[in-house]
């Protein structure tokens, strides 16, 4: 992890760093996808993924397959 990137998590909780390491892995995912791997809830999952988009690290765009469906990436 660079500095950059450990400044940027450095205030986020556990659980966001958590979904960080989850689409680190492996991107893009789907909020469920996120769940599954993580074995985080699904409202926790939504909090940490939040936090880390107001914090610049994750975006998303829409599915293709189903335009209703975030899939989340990382930014950098």
């Amino acid at each position: 992890m660079s500095q950059e990137e450990h400044a940027e998590l450095s205030d986020l909780p556990p659980s966001a760093l958590l979904v960080h390491r989850v689409l680190k892995e492996s991107q893009p995912l789907t909020k469920r996808e996120i769940c599954e791997e993580s074995y985080l809830c699904a409202s926790t999952a939504g909090s940490a993924l939040a936090e880390l988009i107001d914090a610049g690290v994750v975006g998303y765009d829409y599915s293709t397959a189903d335009a209703r469906r975030r899939v989340y990436h990382l930014e950098h």
